[in-house]
Parts: structure tokens; sequence; C-alpha cells
């Protein structure tokens, strides 16, 4: 629990924020120390210092002994510094290589660059470092995306992530998400590769920001540059950052704070408190979008009710979408008031019962509407109609006759006047509605109801790399 201006707060959504180690603070132990002290969750922490590693110059120029000398040097201090825990969870490393020296025309520098490069990224692997940070070049990146590419075919589990200046304009961030697209391109929409945006004191338009949400966003990076202050002197965003800060919340991206402190500040506590502060501001997600948080960005596995019998946590999951029950019992209620109304008796099959929503749909709105109504609850998941059997017993009685069998081997003696099903998934043929239903026709009166009467499936295009990679595995 963190208390910022006499508030206390507690987070809803995860919240990781990194603090990245400046120039006085070096030292991974230190940097570590200054982390945890001012309640951060991760350092972000250079590799090597001062720009030396094992490249071709320094290889051609001295002994092998000699080299490796100077890399335990730049490195500072051995594997056995840190606990391996540490290493994998507070530490993301920062490949300092000169990356824009990739492009040199001279071989010899762009040869040292290279090395320099996976010489580092080696070397965050062997420390089980869960992630690494480059700098994107500022000119062409075909060069770079080569190197990261050939990188990611030896890794297992290690992130790359590619650090990248959101910009200001528009112009600016359309020519950083071009450079990125590109870079994920060439290296194959790898599940490995994420992006970290550098934010800046002003932001390009929502259009370029909602992009953006749709790459593999691994860190927000907030210099203490973009902050200001506010009537009580404590770092606040503008409106427009704090509504970016939302929008990373909602996709559980991490925070970074970098850059030096602001002058008469002891720490940079008052920093990771701003964020949090904002992510208990006010609620992330909505009802309905807390529901569907868990399918966000995921595909739809299709189900097949004709070979598998669903498990009980799927039928869970139909049964919390409260809306579509209410509009199915409004539905059955308006229908016996408008078209049965002089009928004594009304007949209704729900095909398909599963744990029997529709039943109790059913019996409401017969109860609303003050009519006698007999209802069959046709099932053939032999789990399921155990579920059923209970209810009959301890709920429905004989209101309710229980059918067990496939909707299309159904032969009863009377037909429908209302047939209800709900064989409706993430798609509107998803469950084989077309086929199942079409065999429960011949048991639907000739001037009978079935609910639904029809459904339509809308298509909208969309940009989502976690889809795209889920997609590219099936090959």
């Amino acid at each position: 629990i963190l208390f910022v201006e006499g508030l206390e707060m507690t987070n809803t959504v995860p919240f990781k924020c990194g603090l990245e180690a400046t120039s006085t603070s070096y030292d991974i132990q230190d940097a570590l120390e200054v982390t945890r002290v001012e309640d951060y969750d991760f350092t972000l922490h250079p590799i090597v210092l001062n720009g030396e590693w094992l490249g071709a110059e320094v290889r051609e120029s001295i002994s092998a002994a000699s080299a490796l000398e100077r890399f335990s040097k730049s490195a500072r201090k051995s594997d056995e510094t840190l606990a391996a825990s540490d290493w994998s969870y507070s530490v993301v490393g920062t490949v300092t290589s000169d990356v824009d020296k990739l492009n040199s025309q001279e071989e010899k520098e762009r040869i040292a660059a290279e090395e320099g490069m996976h010489e580092q990224i080696s070397w965050a692997g062997h420390l089980g470092l869960s992630s690494v940070m480059v700098q994107c070049p500022a000119g062409n990146v075909g060069n770079f995306a080569r190197h990261i590419y050939r990188t990611l075919l030896s890794l297992h589990a290690m992130k790359i992530v590619v650090r990248v200046n959101l910009g200001s304009t528009s112009e600016e961030a359309e020519s950083s998400w071009k450079n990125f697209s590109l870079i994920r391109s060439l290296c194959d929409h790898s599940s490995l590769l994420f992006v970290a945006l550098e934010i800046g004191e002003d932001l390009p338009g929502d259009e370029v920001l909602a992009r953006w949400m749709s790459e593999p966003v691994y860190a927000l990076i907030f210099p203490t540059s973009t902050f200001t202050r506010n009537k009580k002197n404590f770092p606040c965003l503008t409106k427009k950052h704090q509504d970016l800060v939302i929008r990373g919340l909602r996709h559980e991206y991490h925070f970074i704070i970098s850059g030096e402190r602001w002058p008469g500040e002891d720490n940079y506590l008052v920093y990771a408190q701003y964020l949090s502060y904002l992510s208990n501001k006010s609620p992330i997600f909505t009802t309905e979008e807390e529901y569907e948080k868990p399918y966000f960005d995921y595909l739809q596995m299709p189900l097949q009710p004709l070979q598998d019998h669903l498990e009980s946590n799927t039928y869970e999951v139909f049964e919390k979408d409260p809306v579509k029950y209410q509009e199915y019992e409004n539905a059955v209620r308006e229908a016996l008031v408008d078209k049965y109304r002089q009928k004594d008796k009304v007949t209704i099959m729900v095909v398909g019962a599963g744990r029997g929503p529709l039943v109790e749909c059913s019996m409401r709105a017969a109860l609303a509407a003050e009519k006698k109504i007999k209802l069959y609850a046709v099932e053939k998941n032999p789990n399921a109609i155990k579920t059923l059997t209970y209810l009959q017993k301890r709920r429905w009685g004989s209101d309710v006759e229980l059918v067990f069998c496939d909707m299309r081997d159904f032969c009863p003696d009377e037909k429908a006047d209302i047939l209800v099903s709900e064989l409706l998934g993430s798609f509107g043929d998803n469950e084989l509605s077309p086929e199942c239903l079409d065999g429960a026709q011949r048991f639907l009166a000739d001037d009978g109801i079935s609910i639904p009467s029809s459904y339509t499936s809308f298509l909208s295009p969309l940009s989502s790399s976690k889809l795209y990679q889920g997609v590219q595995a099936f090959g």
C-alpha cells in the first residue's frame, strides 16, 4: 500500500515499474538496492560499462586472455554477484554497444559493433536475464534487424526489447513505427521480440498511439523530464500523458522511469507513487471488460459439440452473459403473449439445454406471460444431463421433461410451438448451429417460432501482433 498526498491506495491491476540506472549507480548491487528501497520492481541496467566488449577490433589488438580480463572489468562483477532469481526477475539488461555503427562504412567498426552486441546479449542469457533492451538505430535498420533475428533464433525464453523514441509529432511517430514494423517483419514476427516506447514531453495523435497499442509493447519509458509539478510540488503528468498511462495499464505494460532526479529531490519514489496513484484513481476496466479480459488477444478455438462434450467451465462462461439470457427471456415472453394468447398450453423445446439457463429463462417468461407451458429440455452431453436431472428434482419438477439424446435423433410425440437454442459461439456458426438446428426443424410446428430466428456475424479489420503470431503458429 502506498500513500500519496494523504490517499491510501491499493493496486487494482498488475503494475510493474522499473528504474533505469543513472551514471551514479552503475554498480548492479547498488542499483538493485536503490530500486528496492524506492519501491520499484526491477532495474534497467547496462550489461557492460564504458562501451567495452569483445569485438573484432579488440581481438585483433590484444590477446584472448587480456580481452577476457577487459570484458570482466567492463562487466564489473561476475554472475555470482546476484542470486539467479534476482538476475531473472529484478534486472533488465541494456546493450551498451553503439548500434548506429552497425551501418558504418568501416568494416572493422561495423564488425566490432555487431560482435559487441552479440557478446552482450550472450552474456545476458548466461546470467539468466528474462529481458534485454537494445536501442533502435537512428538510420537504416536492416542490418540491425538481421542481427536481432540471428540472436532470436538462438534464444528459448529471453525477450529482446527494441527501445524506440515514440516522437512528439505524428510524422516522427509514423517513422518510429515503420522502423519497428520493418524489424518485426524481418524477424518473422518472433514471439520473443518486443518494443519499449520512450515517451517525450509532447505526444502524437490518438490514432498513432492506438496503432502502437496493437504492437508487442513491453514497457513505456517516462523520462523525469516528462513530468511537471502540481501545486503541492509533487510530480505529475499532463492529461494526455495520464491517458497513455491508463492505456498502458489496460494492456499490462511495464513502466520505466529514466533520467536524473529533479533538483531538490532525494529519491525516485515519488514517480512510482504517482504512477501507482493513477492506476488506482479510477476503474481501469468496466464490468464488461473485466469479464472479457481473459479473452483479449487470444484466438478462440472453434467448439465442436457434435464431436466433443462441453466442460462445466465452458457452460459457466456462457452463463456469465446476463444480457443474452435477459433478451432470451424477453423474446419467449413476447412470443407467448403476441402469438399464443388464445392457446391453453404452449409447447417449448430447448435444444441443447446445457446446464439449464434457457430452461429457466423460458419458465420465467411463462410466469410473466401467465401462460401454461410444456417444456422439453434436450441435451446429449451425459455430464450436463446430470446437472439437469438435479435441477429437475430440486426446482423444476414435472414442468420440465428431460430428453437425453442428440437433437437430430429426437422424435417427440408433438411439435414445438417455440424452439429455443443458443448454439452461438465466438462467431455465428462456431458451434455448428446450421448443421445441428437443421435436424431440429422437423419437430417445429409449421407456424412455430424459432428463437433466435436468425443471426448475423460481423467482421471488422484489426491489428494485433499477438493474434498474428497465434495464426502464424498454425502454419
